[in-house]
């Protein structure tokens, strides 16, 4: 009787390490549950319309994620194609652009760094040689007159000189808070970045040189990717600002 007691007590502790195990390891099974309450966990599996909801769900975030991110890109494509082609003029065109910019950077909510470094003031600096080209090589390219190119689209007197300190000033910084995000999220940004300038300068220079402008400026957008990764935001502002401002400049020079 004794031994019998005793077999029965170890079948007895043998089937509850045997049910403790089986909790162990339904629980081990459980990854990808969801509490409900706290107080039961039910595997995803077993809620076949839930877990297509939730698939449907991320779905339709990542559709919308990226029509926004296309619609960030194609914004100065808008602006250009309705208001410069359209014949309204220069500064509505940037204006629309711009206003753009600003809808998306405050809907983002992005923290901006414009900390500059002595490294990023170095990256910066070849940037300046921009404006200098422009005054060499654009008698050369066989295009229009500046003077009268400008005042086809409304830059003539003090709209000039506005636009001139507003293009070299205002417009890098709202640029690159624009594009550098973009730049992170596809390669085409690149391209797009350069090709809406394209399509400004279209009536301006011939075809390819109109090329060439694509080309360089596909190499600077690589360019301050590059920086903005290694150098924070600020170092590709300034390197836009130097670009722009010079190039401003020798408009300038160009149209008197």
């Amino acid at each position: 009787a004794g031994l019998t007691e005793a077999v029965e007590r170890r079948e007895a502790v043998a089937g509850v390490a045997a049910g403790a195990g089986g909790i162990v390891a339904a629980k081990a099974d459980v990854a990808g549950t969801e509490d409900w309450g706290g107080r039961w966990r039910f595997p995803l599996q077993s809620h076949p319309c839930r877990a297509r909801r939730q698939a449907a769900t991320d779905e339709d975030a990542k559709r919308f994620g990226c029509m926004r991110l296309w619609l960030k890109i194609l914004a100065p494509y808008v602006a250009v194609v309705a208001l410069w082609f359209g014949g309204v003029g220069a500064w509505p065109t940037i204006l629309a652009y711009h206003a753009q910019i600003l809808f998306w950077i405050l809907l983002d909510r992005r923290r901006l760094d414009f900390r500059l470094t002595r490294r990023s003031l170095a990256w910066a600096l070849p940037f300046a040689l921009a404006g200098p080209l422009v005054f060499v090589v654009l008698p050369l390219s066989g295009a229009g007159d500046m003077g009268e190119w400008l005042a086809r689209y409304g830059l003539s007197g003090g709209a000039w000189v506005a636009m001139v300190l507003y293009f070299g000033l205002a417009h890098p910084a709202l640029e690159q808070m624009h594009w550098a995000p973009l730049r992170r999220q596809t390669r085409w940004a690149h391209s797009a970045f350069a090709g809406y300038h394209a399509l400004v300068l279209w009536t301006l220079l011939p075809a390819p040189w109109l090329a060439a402008v694509v080309a360089a400026l596909t190499l600077a957008s690589l360019a301050w990717k590059r920086m903005t990764t290694t150098t924070g935001l600020a170092g590709t502002v300034l390197a836009h600002t130097l670009a722009d401002s010079g190039i401003a400049a020798a408009a300038w020079l160009l149209a008197r």
